[in-house]
């Protein structure tokens, strides 16, 4: 698992189409999230085994870089054979600093 930057992760959507995941529970997704992030919880990765390409970028962030969910989230989904996993640290709130914008849910 790589670390990534809100910048990196700007600049990877613009060029590589990633696959970004929020792992924090749907409550917290509902709020705000990165404008087109899957929510699928840190013990829900079984679906993303089903559902994404193993050979795709993916992104995985959770509240900040105190929250341990993003790393252990990367990790599970390297254990399972997927093969360009980042994490980005500064998860949503470090988004939100760096000035991209958010999206909320209804």
């Amino acid at each position: 698992m790589d670390e990534i930057t809100p910048e990196e992760l700007q600049d990877m959507r613009d060029n590589d189409d990633p696959v970004i995941i929020d792992v924090l529970p749907h409550k917290y997704f509902r709020k705000q999230h990165i404008p087109g992030a899957l929510n699928i919880e840190g013990d829900n990765l079984d679906l993303a085994e089903q559902l994404l390409d193993k050979d795709r970028p993916i992104v995985v962030y959770c509240m900040d870089d105190q929250c341990g969910a993003s790393p252990q989230a990367a990790k599970n989904l390297e254990a399972k054979g997927f093969k360009n996993v980042y994490d980005l640290p500064s998860g949503i709130e470090g988004w939100k600093e760096a000035g991209y914008p958010v999206q909320t849910s209804v």
